[in-house]
This record gives structure tokens, sequence and C-alpha cells, in this order.
């Protein structure tokens, strides 16, 4: 271990392992913790379900296999206190969990829920013991997602003067590492109103990160209070677009001749005001490990402010009301078949194996006993480049291809007699059509 190191990340879990990964790379001597024993150390095998920086993307354990000069950069610490000894700038990833009911995998509690934060309260405090004692003026940057206030009424008795960031990242689960140096969004840098000297300042080692993978460069600095409300926005807003895209397919359903492919195709070329075509296409509602709670954790905040309106509700009210419509279609489509239901994916997205949030999951919830079975590869394996139909049963049944991964779009055989049942306008059914199996596409009246 060195004398002195210039970055320390504290949590090294799926967000600050690829981030602590890529600031070695970046050339940063960094020191890493974790309370758990087995995160202190960084083995490809671990961590093959992550895009990395070589090969266009190819997984994180490629990466750090071809990077030996990165991992020298790299070691890791026993305590909370060294890392605060040794470096000049400490991030902190820690966990702010939810309750586990409130991941959007179930249907939403009638009372919300604010995160909790003991986990990075202790760090802080923590780190403010250590720091003080040896009176040290590192900058303390947080990254984990807070609500908006949370450090004015949690942090900053804790801290009392230190210097401390928020600098939420907008990652997404199975590409952290090229979406911490490749982004083509601002930097959100949330600072004190009394920005202080140190050593090294967050805002330079990310700005550093993006040179490094070809990303944005441009900061966005504001208050640590603004940049607060600014992460809870970024994800509120995709969610309210994958929401407001989904309602297509539940209006178009009930049109004759309607398609909510063409009108989604036809919104997402209308980039003056509707913004582009990231996310403007149907398919299953907004998951992962972030956004659903923090639109269910924003309903709590608005009760609790008194907010004249609660958009993040209405956002997972228009999520459930979703899934449900999707639930009820295929109830009545087995009921009038005599036909189970055999879901085809339960991740939150394509080709990663996290279930975190999952809609899938929710729908599955929502089909009761209509649903026979559900079955997802690449939840499985981690990796499916083809899907074995061996787990379907050998009886009829309706197809309902939910989560959208590769190898479901390859052939495989089909039980005749079937419904194959989709949400992606975009699935190449031709294969099936040829088979003489029906294929029915939600949101095509």
């Amino acid at each position: 271990m060195q004398d002195k190191y210039q970055v320390g990340v504290i949590g090294l879990g799926k967000l600050g392992m690829p981030f602590m990964f890529a600031c070695a790379w970046a050339g940063y001597s960094t020191l890493g913790y974790d309370v758990r024993p087995e995160a202190r150390r960084l083995r490809p095998q671990d961590w093959e379900h992550e895009a990395g920086m070589v090969r266009d993307h190819a997984h994180m354990g490629v990466s750090i296999e071809a990077a030996p000069e990165t991992l020298e950069r790299i070691d890791f610490a026993f305590d909370v206190a060294t890392v605060a000894d040794l470096c000049d700038v400490i991030f902190v990833a820690v966990q702010t969990p939810h309750d586990p009911a409130y991941g959007g995998h179930l249907p939403i509690e009638d009372e919300a829920k604010d995160f909790d934060y003991r986990y990075v309260e202790s760090v802080l405090a923590q780190l403010a013991k250590a720091l003080r004692a040896n009176s040290r003026k590192a900058a303390i940057a947080l990254i984990s997602t807070v609500l908006p206030g949370t450090y004015q009424a949690r942090f900053k008795e804790i801290l009392d003067g230190l210097p401390f960031y928020y600098v939420p990242q907008f990652i997404a689960m199975g590409t952290v590492l090229p979406d911490f140096t490749s982004s083509q969004e601002p930097i959100l840098v949330g600072r004190p109103s009394d920005e202080q000297d140190v050593l090294l300042k967050p805002q330079a080692l990310l700005r550093d990160l993006r040179l490094m993978g070809g990303g944005c460069r441009d900061l966005a600095l504001m208050s640590v209070a603004s940049a607060e409300v600014g992460k809870i926005a970024y994800n509120t807003w995709i969610s309210a677009k994958i929401g407001l895209t989904n309602n297509l397919a539940v209006v178009c359903d009930v049109v004759p001749s309607a398609d909510a492919g063409d009108v989604a195709k036809f919104l997402a070329r209308c980039s003056q005001r509707i913004t582009g075509p990231a996310y403007m296409k149907p398919g299953m509602g907004d998951g992962g490990g972030c956004h659903p709670r923090d639109n269910i954790a924003m309903t709590w905040f608005a009760s609790q402010q008194e907010l004249p309106v609660d958009v993040a509700g209405h956002v997972m009210e228009w999520r459930d009301a979703h899934a449900l419509d999707l639930a009820k279609c295929l109830r009545e489509l087995a009921r009038g078949k005599g036909l189970k239901v055999v879901q085809l994916g339960t991740s939150f997205k394509a080709d990663h194996p996290s279930e975190d949030g999952s809609h899938a999951k929710l729908v599955a919830h929502y089909l009761g006993g209509a649903l026979h079975s559900t079955i997802d590869p690449v939840v499985a394996k981690h990796q499916a480049r083809l899907f074995d139909p061996v787990a379907l049963p050998s009886e009829p049944v309706i197809l309902f291809h939910a989560v959208d991964h590769s190898c479901f779009r390859q052939p495989f055989k089909v039980v005749p007699g079937s419904v194959f049942f989709t949400v992606h306008h975009d699935y190449p059914a031709e294969w099936l059509e040829r088979l003489g199996v029906q294929v029915i596409v939600y949101g095509r009246g």
C-alpha cells in the first residue's frame, strides 16, 4: 500500500467498482474500500455482465485483463479511516436502498417511503471523524442517489463544513464503465457555495474520465440541492417518456387499424419538441435499480412537501396501468384460446441478467393463474446466444415475448397451435408466420 492516493472509492458494488477501475485506467492512483471482504478484489470473471472499454465495449472482464498497468494503480483498504487518511478526493458510492417492496417489481404500496440513508450517514460520519483527527481537507463526493434536500436535512450537520460535492452519475446496468467515460450528457456537479481549495476537485477527475472515453466534458455546475433535484428529475423524465410511449400501445390496442409503432416512429422524428428518439418505442415499462424506486420515493417527497401535483407518482401509475392492461389482454387471450401463458423474459431490460425493478416481473404478478411459467436464459446464465426451447411445455401455449433478449429473436421450436404475443413492434416475426403461428403485437389494433 502507498503512502498516498489521489482517489478513494467507498462502496465497491455495481457502481463503485467500475468507477474505481475507470479512475485507475485514466491514470489515477486509487484506493477502494467496501465493508464486504469479498468485494475488496477485482476479478475479471465477476464482471462479465458489464460492458468494458475495449473492442467496442466488450465485457469488463476483458477490459480488466487487457489493462495490467491499470491494476497496478488499484489498492484496497480495510477501513474507512485509511481512505480518509490517504486520499485527495473520496467518492462515496454506497447503497441508498429502498424497502424491498418498493423496487417496481410489485404493485405500488399505498404509502410511499424515503430511501434508507443509514449506510451513507455511517460512512460520512467515519470520514468526518478521520479527516478532523488529521486536520485534512480531502473533498468528499457522493455518487449515491438521494432525494432533494437530503444533504441539508441529513448530511450537513455530520460533515460540519467539510468540502462536500454531489456528483450523481447517469449510468445503466450492463454498461456502467463506458457510461462513465463515453456519455454525451453534461457532467452534473453539485458543489458547496464556499468551494474550498482541495488537492483534487471531483469535477476535474470526472472530466478526465470523459476525455479518456470521448464523452462530453461540459460541466453543469450548481448547488448541491439543485444537483439532488437534477438527478431525480433526469430519471423521472426517462420514466415519464417510457410511460407516455407505452400509453400509445394502450390507446392503439383498442383502435382498429391503429399501430402504436407507427405513431411512436412519427413522434421520434419530432426532434424540435419531443426531444429525440431515445426510448421512443413501445415495449416493457421502465425498470432497473434506479428509476422505479426514484419515482416511488418522489411520491413520498411530494406528500411531505405538500406539492400541488405528484408527477412522479402519476408516472408510476401509468407504468402500473400498462402492466395491468398487458396482463388483462393476456388473461383474456388465454381464456379465449384455452391456453396458459409462458412468459419469455423476467429481467428489467434486454440482454442483462438483473431483475431489479423489473416491469416484466410486475406483469407476471398480475397474470396470476393465467401464467404457466416464466423463462429467462439471460438471468439464468448471464449470457445466452440461443434460446433452448426444451423448457417450454409440450402442449400449445401463449408465448408472451416480454423482454427483448437477442436469443429470443433467433428462430426456435414452437409447438403447433401456440400463439406468439409480443410488445416489441420491431420483432422479426416472419419466421413464426411461415410456421403458421399466430402473432399478436400489443398496441397494433
